[in-house]
């Protein structure tokens, strides 16, 4: 997951792949997680706790094929205020924009939702067919 923007630096985005929380992008920054092939389903939840009482946070849901000892880019574009997009990159230009950001990871989560282990591979939610 990469987010190279700096607008919103202190807004989280949040990525759960298939339900269970994988890490958090804020300002310009990003994380990697391990993941068996076939097909992952991401939701990003962008806005912090107020705008989640307030109603104004998003959420974003794109649907990934991993191959068997493939990588996959994801950019969080934040770019407009108070929207999120979410991508899959071409490898090349993802290095471009992964060059400009520091890598992040979970130090603290919600009560109850324990920190990711970065060794734990995240099942496919459906093998490639």
């Amino acid at each position: 997951m990469i987010r190279p923007q700096r607008v919103a630096l202190l807004v989280p985005a949040v990525v759960h792949d298939g339900g269970k929380l994988v890490g958090m992008t804020q300002g310009p920054s990003y994380f990697c997680y391990l993941a068996a092939p076939g097909y992952h389903r991401l939701s990003t939840s962008y806005g912090d706790d107020i705008d989640h009482r307030l109603g104004t946070s998003t959420t974003q849901d794109l649907t990934v094929l991993v191959n068997p000892s493939g990588r996959i880019y994801v950019h969080h574009d934040v770019s407009k205020i108070l929207t999120l997009s979410i991508s899959q990159l071409r490898e090349a230009e993802a290095m471009q924009l992964i060059a400009g950001c520091d890598s992040v990871s979970l130090s603290s989560t919600p009560s109850g939702t324990p920190i990711p282990n970065p060794a734990d591979v995240i099942p496919a939610e459906h093998p490639k067919e």
